[in-house]
């Protein structure tokens, strides 16, 4: 009998979003080639990021649309599951790269000195996602219910940081090329932070993660600019 996460879902649906997972995750892949073999450190850190961005949420992605054709998202939960934890701790990881790259590109000195704060965001983070009442598995909803916002509240730190920074840096070099990069960050948390709040009771936010993913992949791009 078909699952029915399964049979909820439309053929055009199941074609449309493989094709775009996979498209994006063979976009980063090759981003992530092309930029870490760059001459120079700031294109390498971007394609440092991309490797990151390909492989955390290859966990996620990859299990997903397999669970599209087989079976539904029901017989995967323990999958899809260590796939969001996995993406939640190296896309923490690549806002710290998205963080020193602005740093170097504009020569930020005095915001330098709020590394340590972005180092303990970073670090809160990371241990918010490792408590075991996350759950990941999926076989039961995290044990505080407040546990996934509070979670991603260092996180949103990270995000604050580093768009002030590419924004700072972008104001002080007007017809610098990557100058939407800080505009970028602040409209990926638009579209990430009704997920969080809202996904679990409203599962059709999640589609917002769609248009999240396109903004990753320019500011990725931006990384053919870096010198």
């Amino acid at each position: 009998m078909q699952n029915k996460l399964e049979a909820g879902v439309k053929p055009g649906q199941k074609w449309g979003e493989t094709i775009f997972d996979l498209l994006y995750l063979l976009t980063m892949a090759v981003c992530a080639v092309l930029l870490l073999g760059a001459a120079s450190r700031q294109p390498r850190l971007m394609g440092a990021a991309a490797a990151l961005l390909v492989s955390g949420d290859a966990f996620h992605l990859v299990p997903r649309v397999w669970a599209l054709w087989h079976g539904g998202m029901g017989c995967y939960q323990r999958a899809l599951g260590l796939g969001k934890f996995m993406t939640s701790m190296t896309l923490s990881l690549v806002y710290l790269l998205f963080w020193q790259i602005a740093l170097e590109r504009y020569q930020l000195n005095r915001m330098t000195a709020l590394t340590p704060l972005f180092i303990v965001l970073l670090l809160l983070r990371l241990l918010l996602c490792l408590l075991p009442q996350n759950h990941w598995s999926g076989d039961r909803p995290p044990t505080w219910h407040a546990l996934p916002l509070l979670r991603n509240l260092p996180f949103i730190g990270q995000g604050a940081l580093t768009a002030a920074a590419w924004l700072i840096g972008a104001a002080a070099n007007p017809a610098d090329q990557l100058r939407y990069i800080g505009p970028a960050i602040i409209l990926s948390f638009l579209f990430y932070l009704p997920v969080v709040v809202m996904a679990e009771r409203k599962p059709a936010i999640g589609a917002l993660m769609l248009p999240k993913t396109v903004v990753y992949v320019l500011i990725i791009l931006g990384g053919f600019w870096l010198s």
